[in-house]
C-alpha cells in the first residue's frame, strides 16, 4: 500500500547550514539515515537507526570525510574514515575502527529522553556493553597518535547545550541520568599496557 512506501527525503538531512533539526522518537524507527553536506549544525537524531551515514559533514554509523563535528551516538558497529577533528560521545557495542583519521576525541555517551532505554532494547543493545574506548585505529604507527580520550572530568552537556527539544522529550545529556553508565577508559601505551 502507498502508507507503507518509504520516501528517502523522510530520512535524510542535506545541506544545512548555521540551523538546527531534530527527528524526535519514532520519526525514524529503524530506518537507514543519511546526513549530507551540513555545515555549523545541530542535529538531533533521537530514535534508533539501522545504519546512518554522515558524508561530507545493522546499528552501524559510518564516518566518511567529515571535518570538524562533534557526534553523540550509540551503534552496534562504528566506523571512521578520512575524519580530521571530530569529537565523539560514543556507545559501541563492537570494538570502533577508524581509518586515516586525524585528530579524534572519544568520550562516553551520556544521554537520556523519553523512549531511550526502549529503542535500546528494539536494537538489541545492551547498556553495560560499550566498547568506546576500545579503539582499532587501521593507520597506526609509531610517529603519530590518530586519536584520544576525553578527560574523565568533561561533561558531554557542555557540548550539547545547541541540541533543541521540546520539553515532553526530557532530553538531558547529564551522565547522572544516562541510560548508558559512566565508564571511564585508559589510552593503550607502547608495550600495550593500558595507561592514563
Amino acid at each position: 500500500s502507498d502508507k507503507d512506501k518509504v520516501d528517502p527525503k523522510d530520512y535524510t538531512i542535506a545541506n544545512v547550514k548555521y540551523d538546527s533539526v531534530i527527528k524526535r522518537p519514532g520519526d525514524i524507527a529503524g530506518q537507514q539515515f543519511i546526513v549530507e553536506n551540513c555545515e555549523f549544525a545541530n542535529i538531533g537524531l533521537f530514535d534508533y537507526i539501522n545504519t546512518i551515514t554522515i558524508d561530507d559533514s545493522h546499528l552501524n554509523v559510518v564516518l566518511r570525510n567529515c571535518i570538524s563535528c562533534r557526534i553523540m551516538c550509540c551503534s552496534q558497529q562504528f566506523r571512521s574514515r578520512d575524519c580530521k577533528n571530530i569529537e565523539i560521545f560514543l556507545y559501541c557495542a563492537t570494538q570502533p575502527a577508524i581509518e586515516s583519521c586525524y585528530d579524534l576525541t572519544f568520550g562516553c555517551f551520556s544521554a537520556n529522553y523519553k523512549g531511550l532505554e526502549d529503542q535500546f532494547k528494539k536494537a538489541n543493545l545492551c547498556v553495560l556493553n560499550n566498547n568506546w574506548t576500545n579503539i582499532y585505529d587501521f593507520t597506526l604507527n609509531d610517529e603519530e597518535q590518530h586519536w584520544s580520550l576525553f578527560s574523565n572530568t568533561v561533561k558531554a552537556e557542555d557540548y550539547f547545550s545547541g541540541i533543541p527539544s521540546d520539553n515532553d522529550m526530557d532530553l538531558s545529556f547529564n551522565w547522572m541520568t544516562s541510560v548508558v553508565p559512566k565508564t571511564l577508559g585508559s589510552m593503550p601505551t607502547a608495550n600495550g599496557i593500558s595507561g592514563e
